[in-house]
């Protein structure tokens, strides 16, 4: 039996349903529209929310130290590099005056 055959007498069935009444449309002023916009943007957002899976505090403690050992760690490496391009510049400066 193929998809489109009836069970009942094996007939063909239409996957076209039929064509919906066109809703009608109200005059929306700008101010409304906006409004309305608005109001969809704030459900959606509450909604999203909800969704998303919070850290524990301990997991918040936890990554906030990483992150700023991280940046302590960048800042040493960055600080290093200023300081020997410092030095290879005012010695070549010297050598070449």
């Amino acid at each position: 039996m193929s998809d489109l055959e009836n069970k009942n007498g094996g007939e063909l069935e239409s996957k076209q349903s039929a064509p919906k009444p066109a809703k009608k449309k109200e005059k929306v002023s700008g101010f409304n529209r906006a409004a309305t916009s608005m109001k969809k943007w704030f459900r959606e957002l509450k909604s999203e929310l909800k969704k998303v899976v919070w850290p524990s505090p301990k997991q918040l403690v936890n990554n906030t130290l990483i992150v700023i050992a991280a940046v302590i760690v960048v800042a040493i490496f960055v600080s290093l590099f200023d300081i020997g391009s410092q030095t290879v510049v005012s010695v070549l400066t010297r050598a070449f005056k």
